[in-house]
C-alpha cells in the first residue's frame, strides 16, 4: 500500500457562497505488481482541515460511512479515480445531527487510503454556504 501514490485536487481554488466544492482523489499504482487493499482496514477517504488551526473540519467517512467491506485491487501501472461533493458543513465521527456551515476562510484537503495520504491542496471558501 505504501507504494501507491495518492493525489488530491479540487474543481476550483476558490468557492463563492452557495458553491459546493467537488473533490477528486487519484490512486496511482506505479509499480509492476498489483496491490490488493482491505478497504475495511484501510478505507478511502477525503478530509478537510482549517488552514489557520490545522483542525479537522470534515471527512466523508463521518456521516456517510463507507460500504466498502471487501478488498480492492489496484492494478499495476494503472490509476483509479474517486470523487465527492462537500456540502461545506462540519462533521465529526458519530456526531452528525448538528452539522454546521463552516465559515469562510482557507482550508486544505487530504485524500487518503488507510494512512497513505496525498499532499494537501489548499482552497478558499467565500460567503456563507
Amino acid at each position: 500500500m505504501k507504494d501507491l501514490v495518492i493525489s488530491a485536487r479540487s474543481d476550483q481554488d476558490s468557492f463563492d457562497a452557495g458553491q459546493q466544492p467537488r473533490f477528486y482523489m487519484t490512486v496511482d499504482n506505479p509499480t509492476n505488481v498489483d496491490c490488493e487493499i482491505d478497504l475495511a482496514e484501510n478505507p478511502l477517504r477525503f478530509e478537510v482541515y482549517d488552514l489557520a488551526t490545522n483542525k479537522r473540519i470534515w471527512s466523508d467517512m463521518d456521516c456517510t460511512p463507507t460500504d466498502e467491506q471487501d478488498s480492492r485491487v489496484f492494478p499495476a501501472g494503472e490509476q483509479r479515480y474517486y470523487e465527492v461533493i462537500w456540502s461545506r458543513t462540519s462533521s465529526a465521527p458519530n456526531s452528525c445531527n448538528k452539522r454546521e456551515n463552516v465559515p469562510e476562510g482557507g482550508y486544505y484537503l487530504y485524500t487518503l487510503v488507510g494512512t497513505n495520504h496525498s499532499d494537501p491542496i489548499t482552497f478558499n471558501l467565500h460567503g456563507n454556504a
